[in-house]
């Protein structure tokens, strides 16, 4: 772990979920699965269900990345009943359902809920139109889609509070 990389949230310092997200990037699947798993036995023993969560999230993303998406969508599941409040998991597994698995409803009622217990966050609110917009135009609602987008141009995004809200 000599190349280890900067710890950039003081309420998430677990080396080895930082260490895991490097090597994804590096492209080293096989040891970003090591650590994760090396993470995740920890945490069970620990029994910390935020960061049990987040090393599930964590391996959602190494599948997606490996174009294993059903194995994604798997552990994103996991991470989301542990963390049943956080409505970026919502939103990332709605992203799966509408891209990968064509289940434009179940997608629609995920975002839903993420309106109901985050619509005051305006980027919360901004990835959920985007992903309801999606999933209307390819259900061929295309004028409910259309609606959807009109809404996220007429602000002018100006409820961001940068350009990092709009890529999580």
């Amino acid at each position: 772990m000599a190349d280890m990389p900067k710890i950039l949230d003081a309420q998430v310092t677990d080396a080895d979920l930082y260490q895991a997200f490097h090597l994804m990037k590096k492209k080293d699947f096989v040891s970003a699965l090591a650590t994760l798993n090396k993470g995740i036995k920890k945490e069970a023993v620990q029994a910390d269900p935020v960061l049990q969560g987040l090393f599930l999230s964590a391996l959602g993303v190494l599948y997606k990345l490996q174009h294993d998406f059903k194995t994604a969508y798997k552990f994103y599941q996991q991470a989301e009943k542990l963390m049943p409040d956080e409505g970026s998991l919502k939103i990332i597994t709605s992203l799966l359902l509408i891209e990968e698995f064509a289940q434009y409803d179940t997608a629609l009622k995920k975002l839903d809920k993420v309106m109901l217990s985050d619509g005051g966050d305006p980027a919360m609110v901004h990835h959920v139109r985007a992903a309801r917009g999606m999933a209307l135009y390819l259900m061929g609602k295309k004028a409910e889609a259309r609606a959807l987008l009109d809404e996220q141009l007429a602000d002018d995004f100006a409820k961001l509070r940068s350009g990092a809200n709009l890529d999580f």
